[in-house]
């Protein structure tokens, strides 16, 4: 009934929540994040979220041993926790002054800022400081756009747009977002995405850690529908809870020559999963492993007819 609209109730339900907020994004950073971390640990007790974490986590590292991917999950729930207040408590604190925070790993930060103007489509998965990749984009000039299902709740909606408007973030409806993508990255400005969830609209079905997941097509189609380049990026938290190591591969460069169909589409996924996986096992423990990634599952193939009998003369 209050979906998305102005009312008594819905401000009085968002009150909770934007307290909660303003207390954390006046706290000490270390104490915030502390905070954050222990909620996010919350995540462990639930008994699906965990099992699924650990089935991800077996097939991503079955090398290990039960005690070792437990630990990993461990850390990777905390995290949890600091992705709900980056965009709106930990990293507001540092707006206008984010790359001087951040160390970029060999030739990333060149290969980022030869993007400018370009229409790059960006693409990151949902490991270690998930919202910082998007506003050290926007501190870079690249102009990022992102997608986004906003809160139901108007008031926290506005108060979301508001932080990531901050940064000169575009947000864009997932509704008819392609479109507004295509127009966003036609200007010669970035789309932002993160093609490692579960998808349930006309997905393609790629291997994800060895098991065949249901992938957004959005990101290789806008890749290769248009001429700029296709970057591979993340963002790992370090030791410290305000500084930040970033890196980039590039998967097509600008102006390369690229095929417009189907089976390009696959292949530039596959690309595109490969290096988000490297990205992902390279610190483990940051990786939202809890996610079900393999809840659409391919159709079942159509039985084939069986042959007739044939019959006695």
């Amino acid at each position: 009934m209050w979906r998305g609209r102005p009312g008594i109730i819905p401000w009085l339900t968002s009150r909770p929540a934007l307290f909660l907020l303003a207390l954390l994004r006046i706290l000490p950073a270390g104490l915030a994040a502390t905070l954050a971390r222990g909620v996010g640990s919350l995540v462990w007790w639930m008994p699906r979220r965990r099992a699924l974490g650990l089935a991800h986590l077996k097939r991503a590292l079955p090398e290990l041993a039960d005690h070792e991917r437990k630990s990993i999950l461990k850390e990777s729930c905390h995290h949890m926790g600091l992705f709900g207040i980056d965009s709106v408590s930990l990293l507001p604190r540092h707006l206008g002054g984010l790359l001087s925070r951040v160390e970029f790993e060999d030739g990333a930060e060149e290969t980022l800022l030869a993007a400018r103007g370009l229409g790059a489509v960006v693409v990151q998965p949902h490991l270690g400081c998930f919202e910082g990749m998007t506003y050290i984009l926007a501190e870079m000039g690249l102009e990022p756009a992102v997608p986004v299902r906003l809160p139901t709740n108007l008031y926290l909606a506005k108060r979301l747009e508001s932080a990531r408007g901050e940064w000169g973030v575009r947000l864009l409806p997932r509704r008819g977002g392609v479109r507004s993508l295509m127009k966003h990255q036609k200007e010669g400005r970035t789309v932002l995405l993160a093609p490692d969830q579960n998808s349930h609209q006309a997905p393609v079905f790629l291997p994800w850690f060895g098991e065949l997941a249901a992938t957004d097509r959005t990101a290789p189609g806008l890749a290769l529908r248009g001429d700029g380049p296709l970057l591979v990026c993340w963002c790992l938290r370090t030791d410290q809870p305000d500084r930040f190591q970033v890196g980039c591969r590039s998967l097509l460069e600008a102006g390369e020559p690229r095929k417009k169909n189907a089976e390009a589409e696959e292949e530039l996924g596959l690309l595109m999963h490969s290096a988000l996986q490297d990205a992902i096992l390279s610190r483990p423990g940051q990786y939202l492993w809890v996610h079900d990634r393999y809840r659409t599952r391919p159709p079942a193939p159509s039985p084939q007819p069986s042959a007739p009998i044939p019959q006695e003369s």
